[in-house]
């Protein structure tokens, strides 16, 4: 038995100072209700970034220490409304967060990080315990990277379901470098791709060997799969039994229009579908202690995960002392040249006011910066822990 198993228990009952009773949020205006007490705390605050298809409040909480730029994470959960326990362990993590502000590892993550929260992406299904929304869409099927139609729980078309767009306009209002999402009915962490291909061509990964794949479609892999990996292993360790897994999400199994793909195929975000528990609804399965138990496993893992997202690349891009939105390539300084492409580049996008951030791996890196049809090089950037501060790079 692992060291930190025998302080399951006493971890659990720690929990218990600072977790709501989830039994009483039966509802998405309970768990708003209960969050928004909690914006009582100065780094608190709630917005709403759109309405349901019948008309709830889908409503986001940003933790942040001040209006300071920083790298901004988003954490997911609920949108599949009968996976309830995804919700809870947010609001549980949001609880932690608050009331252990002075803890080393949360204080350097709330200076160095403004975390957005979307606990509860279909309220409509929360409140009905069902998977999809009220128009029986599967909101994690209705994104637009390869999204096929192959029934009618994929919608009519991209985003043509408020709910996934309201996550989509999220996304584009914010440059997020790291996205969350929390799912239950399994036990594992996945990751690129769930379909992979040009968004055009669809392709397979069947089609494709292992090498192929990873030097095609994934040129950050090592890296990516490293914190899948990570967080597998912090999972276990708080864990009574070696359950939990990390997997590339179409070994999984296949996806048309996730929203993981479409993170990181039209925004460049690196991001991980989260599966917590085996337990969808553990309200209506009577077993209320799961949300503790997942608590208690899962925790640590994030936090970790979280403070390792705060390494890459944190630049400020200007062009005649004017800050620019630009897209950027990184390639680690001596891989390989801008001469050679793959089919998918690591790529994203610096904001309104120039800043940049990608998660990477530490080192030195290349950049190809395009800005209104140009392209330059700028050579030899470090990827860092951020700490406060941007490079500057005048283009």
């Amino acid at each position: 038995m692992k060291k930190y198993r025998l302080l399951i228990l006493l971890q659990l009952i720690l929990t218990l100072s600072c977790s709501p009773f989830t039994a009483s949020l039966e509802s998405s205006g309970k768990v708003f209700e209960y969050l928004n007490r909690a914006t009582q705390y100065e780094n608190l605050t709630s917005f709403e970034i759109a309405s349901s298809e019948l008309g709830a409040d889908i409503l986001c909480y940003k933790l942040s220490k001040d209006n300071t730029p920083r790298p901004n994470f988003l954490l997911i959960g609920g949108i599949h409304g009968n996976e309830r326990a995804s919700t809870f362990f947010l609001v549980n993590y949001i609880d932690y967060l608050l009331v252990n502000s002075l803890d080393t590892q949360v204080s350097q993550l709330l200076e160095n990080a403004n975390l957005y929260f979307l606990p509860i992406a279909n309220p409509d299904g929360f409140d009905r315990l069902r998977r999809n929304n009220s128009n029986n869409v599967d909101l994690n099927r209705n994104f637009s990277w390869a999204w096929s139609r192959i029934n009618s729980t994929h919608g009519e078309q991209p985003f043509d379901q408020a709910e996934s767009l309201a996550i989509k306009q999220l996304v584009e209002a914010n440059n997020f470098s790291l996205i969350l999402a929390f799912h239950t009915g399994q036990k594992c962490i996945s990751f690129l791709w769930d379909y992979i291909g040009k968004e055009e061509s669809k392709g397979s990964p069947a089609t494709y060997s292992e090498e192929e794949f990873i030097a095609n479609y994934l040129p950050e892999y090592p890296f990516i799969s490293t914190i899948a990996d990570n967080y597998e292993s912090d999972v276990d360790e708080d864990s009574l039994f070696d359950e939990f897994y990390a997997t590339l999400g179409y070994d999984w199994y296949p996806v048309f229009g996730s929203m993981q793909d479409w993170f990181y195929g039209e925004h460049g975000i690196l991001n991980y579908t989260i599966e917590i528990s085996n337990i969808q609804n553990s309200i209506v399965t009577g077993k209320e202690m799961e949300n503790l138990f997942i608590f208690s496993q899962h925790h640590r893992a994030l936090s970790n995960l979280l403070e390792t997202g705060l390494t890459g690349l944190h630049c400020r891009i200007t062009k005649d002392g004017l800050p620019i939105e630009a897209r950027v390539l990184p390639l680690r300084a001596g891989s390989r040249g801008f001469s050679d492409p793959v089919e998918f580049e690591t790529f994203s996008f610096s904001d309104k006011d120039g800043y940049l951030d990608i998660v990477l791996e530490e080192g030195e890196y290349n950049l190809l910066i395009e800005f209104e049809g140009q392209q330059y090089e700028v050579l030899n950037i470090d990827s860092r822990q951020f700490s406060d501060s941007y490079t500057l790079i005048e283009i």
